[in-house]
């Protein structure tokens, strides 16, 4: 079965920049004798997506005039077109760091435990417009919100970027729920597995209440009543997120219970829908995690999280009343 729906940007197969498992001995090799520069915990699952594909059509950081064109216009070019993009990424460096490094030049990427996760080819190192940025993506000139925390006291000592084209290690499972963290080519092979011709996504950062079972219910139920073969995929968000959110590990138990319990829809599903297909809810939903940071940007994260569900596989998404 064909994919349901093409990556972002016009492409035939989401960009793939992870090291193929025979070159890694050659990579590390090469990646141990180059400059080091720190990426935080929140960036490095950027990097990893940058890697597997889920920001497609980016092949690594963007430089200042894409970084720039994003935040004045809400675009990125691939193959001669212009595509949404609302968020723009690129690495944040000191401004000693950023004295040394040079266009053209390659650098490792190291985590907080100093291990390394990838190698940049730098094409530009630029002074970050943090505030022009933070007016673009949040729509205000106030900095107390979640997002300007980010930036202001959780980056301070950040005052530069850095872009490039990027190569990156496969991410290292989580022993908790690695399992259903998928790369986008993975979930478009199981989408094709089960054969269905839509795919609704829920997003969410939290544990489920019933308004959002509802709203993945109910657009499930749509799909198969405009007559699709339709499955869901119970999406949630478990990249870096505020402190007072619930942390990944227990929100994934609190899914996988739903779904393993065979509860998700109990009250909430339409048994006339149902019951003549000798089906259940849990029957065509899926659950797989998306490792990437919140921005709490609303209405510009809420275009990302389509772009990153379109690069999955995904062919419609649940967007709610505050979304992100």
């Amino acid at each position: 079965m064909a994919d349901l729906i093409a990556p972002h940007g016009g492409l035939s197969e989401p960009v793939c920049r992870t090291v193929p498992a025979g070159e890694i001995d050659a990579f590390l090799a090469e990646a141990g004798t180059l400059v080091q520069v720190p990426v935080s915990s929140a960036d490095l699952s950027t990097v990893y997506r940058f890697g597997d594909g889920t920001l497609s059509p980016l092949t690594g950081p963007m430089c200042s005039k894409v970084y720039n064109q994003v935040l004045d216009d809400c675009y990125v070019e691939s193959n001669g077109a212009r595509y949404a993009w609302t968020i723009p990424l690129a690495f944040p460096v000191t401004a000693d760091l950023a004295k040394t490094l040079k266009p053209g030049q390659k650098v490792a990427l190291v985590c907080p435990a100093g291990k390394i996760v990838a190698t940049l080819e730098l094409n530009d190192v630029y002074a970050w417009p943090k505030l022009k940025y933070l007016r673009s993506v949040y729509l205000t000139d106030r900095l107390d919100h979640p997002g300007a925390d980010m930036v202001i006291r959780g980056d301070a000592d950040k005052s530069h970027l850095i872009g490039g084209e990027i190569r990156v290690l496969p991410q290292p499972k989580n022993p908790a729920f690695g399992k259903y963290v998928l790369t986008p080519r993975e979930v478009r092979r199981l989408l094709a597995e089960r054969g269905w011709n839509a795919v609704v996504a829920f997003q969410t950062r939290n544990p489920l209440h019933r308004a959002h079972e509802y709203a993945l219910v109910y657009g499930l139920e749509t799909l198969l009543r405009e007559g699709f073969n339709a499955g869901a995929c119970l999406n949630p968000l478990i990249g870096e997120v505020k402190g007072d959110d619930v942390n990944a590990e227990i929100r994934m138990q609190t899914y996988e219970k739903l779904i393993t319990d065979r509860s998700l829809g109990d009250g909430d599903s339409d048994s006339s829908l149902w019951g003549p297909r000798g089906e259940s809810v849990p029957d065509r939903v899926v659950l797989l995690g998306l490792d990437i940071k919140m921005f709490y940007g609303g209405p510009k994260e809420a275009v990302m999280h389509g772009i990153y569900r379109q690069n999955m596989g995904y062919t419609h998404l649940v967007i709610g009343r505050k979304h992100a």
